[in-house]
């Protein structure tokens, strides 16, 4: 389903859109970038009073935002999620991150 022009037109509000509507902005041409720091804003913001994140590494998901958005502008688009940032609940397990941070 098509997002909404409308609704993601601002990367700002990028919090409030669907996995679906982020895919779908990044397909329209906004920036991973621009979606990245819009999220991490939103998180500095609010994780405080949530706890939400055991580990959160701007850096990490700043550079990977940086290779997409280089990999599509040189039409390497690898999948629907491309560029889309994720988290990943803490009951699985990643490489080089233990659940007991």
């Amino acid at each position: 389903m098509a997002a909404d022009a409308h609704r993601v037109s601002d990367v700002n509000n990028a919090h409030a859109w669907t996995a679906a509507e982020a895919c779908d902005a990044i397909a329209q041409g906004s920036s991973p970038v621009a979606l990245a720091e819009a999220l991490l804003r939103h998180i500095k913001k609010f994780d405080p009073l949530l706890n939400v994140f055991v580990h959160l590494d701007e850096d990490v998901v700043l550079e990977a935002a940086r290779i997409a958005e280089a990999e599509l502008k040189r039409g390497n688009r690898r999948g629907p999620l491309h560029g889309v940032p994720v988290a990943i609940k803490d009951i699985i397990d990643v490489c080089v991150l233990s659940r007991d941070l």
